[in-house]
């Protein structure tokens, strides 16, 4: 009974905090540049207290997306082969519960912001997940006058 409990809410939190809202990528890749990006949580201990992630800036002729390398390949997986991810999940689970619960985050990255221009037409959209909800931030693009 305790190991089914665990299943379901592995699955909730799973679920509630990463199926929402996929990345949208209509159109191929023009360019694409990847950043080493490093957030420092503690400024008294700089040396210590921060973590680097991949990160990647796509653009294509109409529109581009700004995002995390990890949490971009787990939604893309998620999207494409749903079956073929909950079956590593699961796998990853009963191989060893307290190794997966602790890097769960890890594998899909620290940085959860995707931050999309001209998506939808016009506008600059952040997507982000913050305390177990799915925010979006969605704004004008104004475009500068050269």
């Amino acid at each position: 009974m305790k190991r089914l409990l665990i299943y379901i809410t592995l699955a909730f939190v799973t679920i509630s905090s990463g199926a929402v809202n996929w990345f949208r990528n209509p159109e191929p890749a023009v360019l694409e540049v990847h950043y080493t990006r490093t957030e420092i949580t503690d400024t008294t201990r700089r040396e210590s207290d921060f973590y680097s992630e991949e990160t990647m800036l796509r653009i294509g002729e109409r529109m581009s997306f700004y995002c995390s390398v990890p949490h971009y390949y787990r939604d893309s997986l998620m999207y494409c082969a749903p079956d073929l991810y909950w079956q590593m999940e699961i796998a990853s689970f009963e191989k060893d519960p307290k190794e997966h619960d602790r890097t769960i985050l890890s594998r899909s990255g620290r940085y959860w912001s995707v931050i999309h221009k001209n998506y939808p037409e016009g506008k600059i959209t952040e997507t982000s997940y913050f305390d177990m909800t799915h925010w979006i931030y969605e704004e004008d693009w104004e475009k500068p006058d050269w």
